[in-house]
């Protein structure tokens, strides 16, 4: 205490200082009206200037909610233009208890679409797979197909309650058939491990009439993913001498680097496709 009391004592003068200069402030900020208004002025300056970096750490805090939000709405969005685009009387009426409704209000979904989050995304590895937040408490099951805003991402393999697994494109084992949109020709497309940004598609026959930026999307005829989904398109092509079907390098159209949200795609009507399609090759 006695120590405390020196300090005070020896340092009298500065302390006289800071109180004078208090009061000259007090007096300018009060009895004068440009010195006051100058003082309220920084005041509200210094007040917004801190409710508007308290703002925007709220606004960023509450971006997660926003972006699984908006990826919800997306996926209800793409069910329902998938399954519209199905049904080929979408655009009739048609006559239910002696009334006429849209077609629409009695649409049978072929697909379901369930938004998940990346949790977790390799993409230097010859076997990429991504890990989701949804597992098959939320309806995820093996052998979904992913796709994003952009386009195709991949298909979930292993599926637990909370969390699943899926096989990216950039998997050497993906292998779907692709089609080049609106030119009807179907091939074989993978990944040959190269790069994360371009995969590779086969079997495009050489009368086939291509060009560098044609689109390649799904071909409808797995049972996994719908038709007409985006893949990627051309980014250039080879025929080399004496063969019969182009080497196609496709340029992705998911960018694997950025990936933070997919849909699932669950076809309602897998199962019993397959098991008509393994009855056929019975026979």
């Amino acid at each position: 205490m006695g120590g405390l009391i020196n300090f005070f004592v020896r340092n009298h003068v500065f302390f006289i200082f800071l109180l004078f200069e208090f009061l000259c402030f007090y007096l300018l900020g009060t009895q004068n009206s440009y010195h006051r208004a100058s003082a309220m002025s920084s005041s509200n300056l210094i007040s917004g200037s801190l409710y508007k970096a308290t703002n925007g750490i709220s606004d960023y805090v509450g971006l997660k909610d926003v972006n699984e939000n908006l990826a919800t709405e997306n996926a209800r969005l793409r069910e329902y233009l998938t399954n519209k685009e199905l049904s080929s009387i979408n655009k009739r009426d048609t006559l239910v208890d002696s009334v006429f409704v849209a077609i629409d209000s009695v649409l049978a979904k072929g697909y379901v679409f369930t938004s998940a989050k990346v949790i977790n995304n390799t993409t230097h590895s010859l076997y990429n797979y991504i890990t989701l937040d949804k597992g098959s408490k939320d309806g995820f099951v093996k052998d979904m197909g992913l796709v994003s805003s952009n386009g195709v991402v991949g298909i979930v393999k292993t599926v637990s309650k909370n969390y699943s697994s899926a096989m990216s494109l950039l998997n050497k084992n993906i292998k779907l058939t692709a089609k080049i949109r609106h030119k009807k020709f179907t091939g074989s497309f993978s990944w040959n491990g190269e790069s994360a940004e371009y995969a590779q598609l086969d079997e495009i026959p050489n009368h086939a009439n291509i060009a560098i930026n044609d689109t390649i999307t799904t071909s409808g005829y797995s049972a996994i993913f719908p038709e007409d989904f985006m893949i990627g398109t051309i980014e250039n092509f080879e025929l080399k001498e004496g063969s019969n079907f182009y080497n196609i390098k496709v340029k992705l159209a998911t960018d694997f680097y950025t990936l933070r949200y997919v849909d699932g795609v669950e076809n309602l009507n897998r199962k019993e496709q397959i098991e008509l399609e393994k009855l056929a090759a019975k026979r």
